[in-house]
């Protein structure tokens, strides 16, 4: 019984802090992720980029013009948070937002 107990409580905390880490990234994970769309050397990781901000763009794509690629809208985020390296411990949710917004404002 103790050893079932010990399992549950484990996996419970596991899978918590892994779930934990992507939903409360800020602007340093995504950046760390996003580094790879520039050179295309990391195609993992560059997917994981590209699928976080489609997300975030899905939330507001009524401001984004039609015709703008998941590509445009992640090479928009990943020249925001070079330029704005001081902004990078922010959620990265609201740092994707902030960068399409500057481009694409809601009208």
């Amino acid at each position: 019984m103790r050893r079932a107990i010990l399992v549950t409580v484990l996996f419970f905390c596991f899978t918590t802090t892994a779930y934990a880490d992507i939903v409360f990234w800020n602007g340093n994970k995504l950046w760390e992720y996003c580094q790879g769309v520039q050179s295309r050397s990391q195609p993992a990781r560059e997917g994981i980029c590209m699928g976080y901000v489609a997300a975030i763009a899905d939330a507001f794509a009524d401001c984004i013009p039609g015709g703008v690629t998941v590509g445009q809208a992640t090479d928009i985020v990943y020249n925001y948070l070079r330029d704005h390296p001081e902004r990078r411990h922010e959620i990265a949710s609201r740092l994707v937002q902030s960068a399409l917004v500057e481009k694409f404002p809601c009208k």
